[in-house]
């Protein structure tokens, strides 16, 4: 598997050369974020499914070595790991209305012709997610350590509590806006009545339900007309909020 390799001043490609270190040979901390960043550059124009399986599984391998050696360096692979995935949802697309259909959603070749990499309806599943909720993805990878590695479960556990999470409560502008929406409705049913019926029409309907409430209406409006007019502030005001 090959990389790019990018001059990181003027974002020139400079070459393709292996990057990842064989698991189990010596490798310094610095050594695992430089490696780690390089598959997170290539894999952002990475259009091969099977490739980036194949360096997630040379990932998993580091990540399995330092898990026997060290804690250091265990989340910028763990990040890597997690971002490879959510790129490879990002290339498989959104899944069809009725199931998920690899063969009619992703091109063979994408997903291996060789069949030795091919991923489940579970992966397919969680990957979309991922690649669904960028926002998610970083806001774990930047709440973890080496002590406490990102991981994909992290990242959908979080993500199915942000879908089933209540709606945040409305502030002051949104309550206003509400009122005003109902208000705004509520006189334009009121409007139609009197501009589109004449009284004469309502009495020649001679129906005693309607009038009844047509008296009690013209009862409630006048009162209120008359209060409007006593409480209406003089100018205009500008009314944002609480203030």
């Amino acid at each position: 598997m090959t990389v790019v390799d990018i001059d990181t001043t003027t974002g020139e490609i400079l070459d393709r050369r292996p990057v990842l270190a064989t698991p189990g040979s010596p490798i310094t901390a610095q050594q695992i974020a430089e490696q780690c960043r390089s598959i997170e550059v290539w894999a952002e124009h990475c259009e091969s499914i099977p490739e980036l399986r194949e360096a997630d599984n040379r990932l998993a391998a580091i990540g399995e070595y330092l898990e026997r050696t060290t804690t250091t360096g265990r989340n910028a692979v763990a990040a890597a790991r997690l971002r490879l995935e959510a790129r490879i949802g990002a290339l498989l697309g959104p899944a069809e209305r009725g199931g998920d259909r690899r063969s009619d959603q992703v091109d063979r070749d994408r997903l291996d012709p060789t069949g030795a990499n091919l991923l489940t309806k579970d992966q397919r599943s969680q990957f979309r997610k991922l690649a669904d909720h960028p926002e998610i993805v970083e806001a774990v990878i930047n709440d973890s350590d080496d002590e406490n590695p990102a991981s994909r479960r992290r990242a959908l556990d979080e993500i199915n509590r942000a879908r089933h999470a209540p709606p945040p409560e409305p502030g002051p502008d949104e309550l206003r806006l509400r009122r005003a929406t109902a208000i705004a409705r509520a006189a334009h049913k009121a409007h139609e009545l009197f501009v589109t019926w004449r009284p004469e029409d309502v009495h020649g309907l001679n129906d005693p339900d309607i009038a009844d409430v047509v008296e009690r209406l013209l009862d409630l409006t006048a009162g209120w007309a008359e209060t409007y007019r006593a409480t209406k502030p003089i100018g205009l005001r500008i009314v944002k909020g609480d203030q």
